[in-house]
């Protein structure tokens, strides 16, 4: 098992993945001006990921909209090198 374990590759997430053992407290997003700023501020951060930051916001705006906590886009896969 071990041997299957280390061949994965995400061995190592079973400790960064700890944290989430006992829940997250989640935020809801009460306006959609709210959304806003945290995308603002995402851009901010990273202008290079525009295009998922646009998705994200999407999400951040709907679940406003709906009253949600969290936020909800749908999956996506980042391909690219950092830095």
């Amino acid at each position: 098992m071990r041997c299957k374990e280390a061949a994965s590759g995400l061995s190592h997430l079973k400790n960064e993945l700890s944290i989430l053992q006992d829940g997250l407290q989640v935020n809801r997003i009460e306006i959609e001006h709210d959304a806003d700023e945290i995308a603002a501020a995402l851009y901010d951060e990273m202008s290079w990921m525009s295009v998922a930051t646009e998705v994200v916001w999407h999400g951040l705006r709907d679940s406003a909209r709906r009253g949600l906590a969290g936020l909800r886009f749908p999956p996506m896969i980042l391909v690219g090198r950092l830095g």
